[in-house]
């Protein structure tokens, strides 16, 4: 089994992946192919690849995968037998989130509590949300950030 995946995909991508299969033997035989993805691919309905190879020939099918929502690696794996051979391949894809990143800022002094709140639309999945916080306690320290960014931009 061979398997041309590309590296990176986007929820909601539909692809045809390629699947090759290799008889190097020298009798013709049956393969099928099974695969199997997590719950952010989606793989037709029990589906089981059949393909008749004659001796030394190459076959290939495609096999069609819509990736859901997710962020990370996911994994698909390949399993073909053929009469008393078998092989298993197992691929892992990355998965990125559509959309921009979204950059919130906020101000105010310390001297009481304070709540900060941004609005995440429905449709984002939760496993893409990122945050961070930055405290500045006097201007000085805020400068000090400041430096750091321009000595990094643009050869620094």
């Amino acid at each position: 089994i061979k398997v041309a995946l590309g590296q990176k995909l986007n929820p909601g991508d539909l692809i045809l992946l390629p699947v090759a299969l290799v008889n190097s033997t020298k009798d013709g035989m049956k393969v099928f192919l099974e695969a199997k993805g997590g719950e952010a691919l989606s793989l037709p309905e029990n589906f089981v690849g059949n393909l008749d190879l004659k001796q030394d020939e190459r076959g290939r099918l495609l096999l069609p995968v819509r990736v859901g929502k997710a962020n990370g690696k996911i994994t698909l794996t390949l399993e073909g037998k053929a009469g008393a051979f078998a092989d298993k391949v197992t691929r892992e894809i990355m998965v990125k989130p559509l959309g921009f990143p979204r950059i919130g800022t906020s101000c105010g002094m310390l001297d009481k509590p304070q709540s900060i709140s941004f609005d995440i639309p429905a449709d984002v999945h939760r496993s893409s949300i990122t945050a961070s916080a930055k405290v500045y306690p006097t201007p000085a320290a805020n400068l000090v950030q400041a430096m750091e960014a321009l000595i990094r931009e643009p050869y620094g």
